[in-house]
């Protein structure tokens, strides 16, 4: 019985030596790196799991050589990306298609120390650290800390990116010297402003997706100067693209919209050009040019904003070319407090609430082959001591009448066919002045004309 028991003792043994073993053996596979890949020609690769030459990305570029390809595995590396060598940094997820996530906390991801890189297909993003969750709660900005990008220096091609900060922008491209082209990225969800360009930088910014930060999609400003191509930019609790102090740009082929600001706000002394765009369902004016912004809009679709679609007040200056400007709730075009507009080729149609065009408190506007139509308040308004030129205009089907002067404004309409207004062709109150020459004002309800006494009033050449 004894012997017996020591045989199954011995076996037990022997079997429990030869399983821990087997564990052994398995732990020693499993942590076994992969075998070392041979890189494409002048390129290294960086794997998170072993298989490259390096493991971080940060000493595959300090080893590097000028003009080399680091090519990046997927996983998430926790570090910042110094870019002081003209090297490409390429994500290359092969047929995983996991993420390769670069991450950092309340620094920048990605910091440009050379005159020319580029960095394609990674996933960035900037972690908030204790003093950007305590300006997030109290609801104030943060400037101070550095974007998730950092472009201060050279040229950065940044391609196919997926970029968020919790910090300040996404992106921050500042100084004279400085430039950057920005391809297919999607910039979102950030806490401050999804591309901040400044300090006389430019940028050339192409078929990117920006939405859901906290403060304005782009923001330009102290002269720098993009161009913004075929970008969708919405779902923004902020100004969709603001130019502030002395910016220029140019915004082109644009889809913008769901912006709880306006959808391009222009001020300052800046001058923006807005060309082929479409820009809808903002909360306030589709596009603002204030406080002695400049600008030529051309070739645009505005529609469906729930206040005035043009906005130009404030001593701004600006033309508006070949758009079509309808359905939304404001005017189609408003200006007001000195500002200075011409609008050439338009549609201007189908607002609910206010007259089409508007031209008040001391501006003045030349409206030019224009369509005017469909406006529930009126189509042409001005009042208030302003100013106007309406020539080879044809304003129609409004639900009041066409062109309404009041208020000491002063108005000349010329060659202009003014027909089927629910109320008269002209309506003149309140001390204004027309003058009204070789128009058509025919089949108005309640007839051509609307003169109170004491106002202006000159006519020649008209068919009534």
């Amino acid at each position: 019985m004894k012997q017996r028991t020591r045989r199954v003792i011995i076996c037990t043994s022997a079997l429990f030596a030869g399983l821990l073993a087997g564990v052994a053996l398995v732990a020693k596979l499993i942590q076994e790196e992969p075998p070392m890949e041979v890189p494409p020609p002048n390129s290294v690769i960086v794997s998170k799991s072993g298989g490259g030459q390096y493991k971080t990305i940060s000493q595959a570029i300090k080893e590097a050589q000028p003009g080399m390809k680091i090519l990046v595995r997927p996983g998430l590396y926790k570090e910042q990306l110094k870019i002081d060598k003209p090297v490409e940094i390429i994500g290359d997820p092969g047929e995983t298609g996991k993420a390769i996530t670069i991450q950092n906390t309340s620094s920048a991801c990605v910091v440009m120390q050379v005159d020319r890189a580029v960095v394609r297909g990674l996933t960035l993003q900037v972690r908030a650290g204790i003093k950007a969750n305590i300006l997030k709660i109290l609801r104030f900005r943060n400037t101070d800390e550095e974007p998730c990008v950092d472009i201060s220096q050279g040229q950065l091609v940044l391609e196919d990116c997926d970029i968020t900060s919790e910090a300040v922008a996404g992106i921050g491209i500042r100084g004279p010297d400085t430039s950057a082209i920005i391809r297919r990225c999607k910039i979102h969800d950030g806490n401050a402003n999804g591309i901040w360009i400044t300090d006389k930088a430019t940028a050339v910014i192409e078929d990117c997706d920006i939405f859901g930060t906290a403060w304005a999609g782009i923001r330009i400003e102290d002269g720098a100067n993009p161009t913004i191509r075929r970008c969708r930019i919405h779902n923004i609790p902020n100004a969709g693209v603001l130019a502030t102090g002395n910016a220029k740009g140019s915004i082109e082929e644009c889809d913008i919209f769901g912006i709880s600001l306006d959808g391009v706000e222009v001020r300052d002394d800046s001058n923006v050009v807005i060309l082929r765009c479409k820009i809808h369902e903002c909360q306030q004016s589709a596009i603002r040019f204030h406080r002695y912004g400049t600008g030529n809009v051309e070739g645009c679709e505005i529609f469906n904003n729930a206040q005035t679609d043009v906005s130009i007040n404030s001593g701004a200056n600006t033309i508006v070319k070949g758009c079509r400007i309808y359905d939304g709730r404001g005017n189609g075009v408003f200006v007001n407090d000195g500002g200075r507009a011409t609008v050439e080729d338009c549609e201007i149609f189908g607002h609910r609430e206010y007259q089409e065009v508007c031209i008040r408190g001391g501006a003045d506007a030349i409206l030019r082959k224009c369509k005017i139509y469909d406006g529930r308040a009126g189509g042409v308004l001005v009042l208030a001591d302003s100013t106007g030129t309406l020539e080879e205009c044809e304003i129609y089907d409004n639900s009041f009448t066409g062109v309404w002067v009041r208020q000491n404004g002063k108005l000349s309409v010329r060659k202009c066919n003014i027909n089927r207004n629910a109320w008269q062709a002209v309506a003149v109150h309140d001390e204004a002045s027309l003058a009204v020459e070789d128009c058509d004002l025919t089949a108005n309800i309640k007839g051509p004309w609307d003169v109170q006494p004491g106002c202006d009033v000159r006519q020649t050449g008209n068919k009534e």
